[in-house]
């Protein structure tokens, strides 16, 4: 995708039902290039549900969402990864067994081009960028410690860099500070 002078984001209406229920209902927003924006709600709201279905996670039900000039809505995660596209999860998700480094040259290997066949050999471009993600979010001291082990904060800033390592045009971070104390909440403002 270039850069154009249109919206970056464009949701139109889009509605995610489960049964009756309606957890998303009609949700229609542009978002520009550089803009900042934040989505508020109680829990239940279905803000985590409306970013599952923007980034693939869970297709709609209803409506359409273009990045760029293409047409999103049907396409699934890995793919709008690709596009340029990377999301944090509510929940710390992560693969507990490996290391933090790991977890990182994964995202990068996997969201930034497709992979019909996966190599065994990372390239350079990968390493980089999994060395950028670690410096930015101050996890590169950490980077051989099994993720198992990481306390919550930097199980956050692992999500963080994983998605930065997709080197995204947009990202969405799903309650980044869930479950941090005020120390650790400004150290994430301070980072975001």
């Amino acid at each position: 995708m270039t850069e154009a002078a249109g919206p970056m984001l464009v949701c139109d209406s889009v509605v995610k039902r489960f049964g009756s229920l309606a957890a998303v209902d009609g949700v229609s927003m542009v978002v520009n290039a550089g803009e900042i924006v934040g989505i508020g709600g109680p829990n239940g709201a279905g803000k985590t549900t409306f970013f599952d279905v923007v980034t693939g996670i869970t297709p709609a039900s209803g409506g359409r969402v273009h990045f760029g000039d293409t047409d999103i809505s049907a396409l699934p995660a890995d793919r709008i990864c690709q596009l340029g596209i990377a999301r944090t999860f509510q929940l710390n998700a992560a693969f507990d067994s490996l290391t933090v480094r790991e977890n990182i040259e994964i995202a990068a290997y996997f969201g930034r081009q497709r992979r019909r066949l996966a190599g065994f050999r990372l390239g350079e471009d990968v390493r980089q960028a999994t060395i950028e993600a670690l410096d930015f979010v101050g996890l590169a001291a950490k980077a051989d410690e099994t993720v198992a082990r990481l306390p919550v904060l930097d199980r956050k800033l692992l999500m963080i860099a994983g998605a930065i390592a997709t080197r995204p045009k947009m990202l969405f971070l799903d309650e980044p500070v869930g479950g941090l104390n005020v120390a650790e909440i400004d150290q994430i403002m301070a980072m975001v």
